[in-house]
């Protein structure tokens, strides 16, 4: 048993055990408020979005394609590839905003050094898995203007020029009350630029590489809109005089919208000099068109299309043949795709056209699906493997569905086959023009 001998002990204790609870209960949350509704007032200025989505893809054929050659034994894939998108926007105050965008990209089962590279990142295999994509502030004094620099993504109609992230500078301006919006950028280099520029002389001449890009949207009514650009890229190289390259880019795009009918047009053209070789410059004159009918219907959309450029399909130096920046445009899930998965091409196009009948319909609630046939051929005839002399490319038939779960929340699968003929054979080089067969499921998050 235990004796208090001392009141005056008892009673100091016990008016600091007093103190120190009425600052713990009463004090400190006082001021843990406080401090909470500073962080308040920075939550509310601060967004948060994006996306999480997940694709199981199964690739078979006989036949040469993308990242498998002729010579290749795997003829079989299937693989898993995970995307994790985050934006990050906080506004500093009315006229000022920071965004930034960073990936989680990964993929699983993959064994093909030069797929996992062209598909973007594998765990123990690629330079990444977390990336950051996109860093830059905005400026908006007023409505009418609006500057970004740093990081951001660049993209001109259709992603046939560029579609891609990089540092620059980007203004935006606007006349009579928004009917016209023009817009002028500056690019000093872009994601992976290094494998790209330079031409093929090797070195980090990347860093010489300036890209502006100009242009102006009118909107004349809702049912017209017309999209007008010019891309002026000067690429130099500092091991040879003058410099290697100067290419320009003028496009149009016009959108129209009738009662149920409705039209899209991009046509571009390309002109200027780059290097054909170490010692030879190439003069460029070409041009690119991508084109798009369509009637809407109550539950079903009905569109033909046609997308083609100039040039020589297997070279992408002649004089006709369209040049890009770093493009980003599909037209179906095999031949022309970036959308993952195997592809022909994910953007260069030279060459080549190709023209289909696209169908959007709604099954039920929640549950919508597309069908796509796409004929392809080369613009002038090419020598197949047996010599011969043709322009027939192939055939491909997409099958999309699409079923909405939940309000964020979407299930998704795709069939694709692709029927080479014997222009395709060039490429392949192989006598064989067995189907190529792409199957996908996925789902995707957004929140």
């Amino acid at each position: 048993m235990i004796y208090i001998k001392n009141n005056s002990v008892f009673s100091a204790a016990h008016n600091k055990l007093a103190v120190l609870l009425f600052l713990f209960f009463f004090i400190v949350p006082l001021n843990a408020y406080e401090n909470q509704a500073e962080i308040d007032e920075n939550l509310k200025n601060l967004s948060l979005s994006g996306f999480l989505r997940t694709r199981i893809w199964h690739f078979q054929s006989k036949t040469a394609i993308g990242d498998f050659p002729a010579t290749s034994e795997q003829k079989k894939v299937t693989y898993q590839d995970l995307f994790f998108r985050n934006r990050l926007s906080l506004k500093v105050n009315e006229s000022t905003e920071i965004h930034s965008v960073f990936d989680i990209f990964t993929v699983f089962g993959l064994d093909s050094s030069d797929s996992v590279e062209t598909m973007g990142g594998s765990i123990g295999k690629a330079g990444f898995n977390l990336k950051t994509r996109n860093v830059y502030f905005l400026l908006k004094p007023n409505s009418n203007f609006e500057t970004k620099i740093g990081l951001m993504p660049f993209s001109l109609p259709g992603g046939h020029i560029i579609a891609t992230d990089g540092a620059g500078i980007r203004f935006r301006y606007d006349f009579f009350k928004g009917l016209l919006r023009t817009y002028f950028s500056w690019m000093k280099a872009y994601d992976n630029s290094k494998e790209d520029l330079g031409k093929g002389f090797g070195g980090n001449n990347y860093n010489d590489n300036d890209i502006y890009i100009a242009g102006g949207k009118i909107k004349v009514s809702e049912d017209i809109k017309t999209e007008f650009y010019y891309t002026y890229e000067k690429d130099m190289d500092s091991l040879k005089e003058p410099d290697t390259g100067r290419l320009h880019w003028a496009g149009i795009r016009q959108e129209i919208f009738s009662g149920k009918l409705f039209a899209d047009f991009n046509l571009i053209y390309n002109w200027g000099r780059t290097n054909k070789n170490a010692s030879e410059n190439m003069f460029v004159n070409a041009g690119l068109w991508d084109i798009l009918l369509g009637l809407q219907l109550k539950s079903v959309e009905i569109s033909l299309l046609q997308k083609g450029a100039t040039g020589s399909p297997n070279d992408l130096k002649a004089e006709k043949s369209f040049q890009s920046i770093r493009p980003s445009h599909g037209f179906s899930f095999i031949f022309i795709d970036n959308n993952g998965g195997i592809s022909f091409s994910g953007g260069a196009m030279h060459g080549i056209y190709g023209q289909g009948l696209n169908i959007k319909f709604s099954i039920i609630s929640g549950l919508s699906a597309e069908l796509k046939y796409v004929h392809y051929r080369t613009i002038r005839k090419v020598i197949s493997f047996d010599a011969q002399k043709d322009s027939y490319l192939g055939d491909e038939a997409n099958f999309y569905v699409k079923y909405e779960l939940y309000e964020n929340t979407k299930l998704f699968s795709s069939l694709a086959v692709f029927l080479p003929q014997k222009a395709y054979t060039f490429y392949s080089q192989s006598a064989n023009k067995r189907p190529v067969y792409e199957f996908l499921l996925g789902g995707r998050v957004d929140y």
